[in-house]
């Protein structure tokens, strides 16, 4: 489902804007059938007004959209999906429902105390000429079943234990599935002095349907090029 602005019509229209990605659950995570869902959400740069928003998944994806529509139609900002309080019971809502998740990651980008990097730009991130460090801060049962090619391992509940094995002159990258985790780590290590940290937004989840898209075009470019020869 989706509302507003993409980003595609914001550039259209010259209008400077920037994004947040979040991954959460259609309910509290610990109540049975909660459903995996993925929110975009692009604001004005300058204002923070609310311009548009995207939201895949299954269950629950109509109902985040209604809000942002709701308050795009209200002129509100993303500061304002901070304060939302948004309807809270285990088979219908998370107490921080990922709308609200959205302002506080969409406000953190506007104050400056959340520097990130989109997945679209990952692999530019890793081939600058500034070394990076990336680090996955997930648990070992979720690094086990998939992680990024050569990722340092130190989940969050360890990391200020295990400073020493990032080193100090490098800018580092962290993650983890939906963005959350690798928020509370990157603070912690700006907290600790470290200078050039940022998350990846969205997480490993959102990177690898990234992935899983591109594979898909490419596949799909190959194939038209193989039937226009034969033609």
């Amino acid at each position: 489902a989706a509302t507003g602005l993409t980003e595609k019509a914001a550039k259209q229209e010259g209008i400077e804007y920037e994004l947040a990605f979040l991954t959460g659950l259609n309910h509290a995570g610990y109540y049975p059938g909660a459903e995996t869902l993925q929110l975009k959400v692009l604001f004005e740069t300058r204002s923070g007004r609310l311009l548009g928003g995207q939201c895949c998944g299954g269950a629950g994806v109509e109902r985040r959209i209604d809000i942002l529509a709701t308050a795009i139609s209200g002129s509100l900002c993303i500061e304002d999906l901070e304060q939302l309080d948004l309807c809270y019971s285990p088979p219908v809502g998370s107490a921080k429902d990922i709308a609200i998740l959205a302002g506080f990651a969409g406000a953190n980008t506007r104050r400056g105390i959340m520097p990130h990097i989109l997945p679209e730009e990952f692999r530019t991130v890793l081939n600058a000429k500034d070394p990076t460090v990336v680090v996955d801060v997930r648990t070992k049962k979720e690094y086990r079943e998939g992680h990024l090619e050569g990722a340092l391992h130190i989940p969050v509940d360890e990391l200020r234990g295990r400073l020493k094995e990032i080193p100090e002159s490098s800018s580092v990258l962290v993650y983890c599935q939906s963005g959350h985790r690798s928020y509370i780590a990157q603070q912690i290590l700006l907290n600790l002095g470290r200078a050039k940290v940022r998350n990846l937004m969205g997480g490993y989840g959102l990177l690898e349907q990234y992935r899983r898209a591109n594979d898909e075009r490419g596949s799909a470019k190959a194939e038209r090029r193989t039937t226009n020869k034969g033609e």
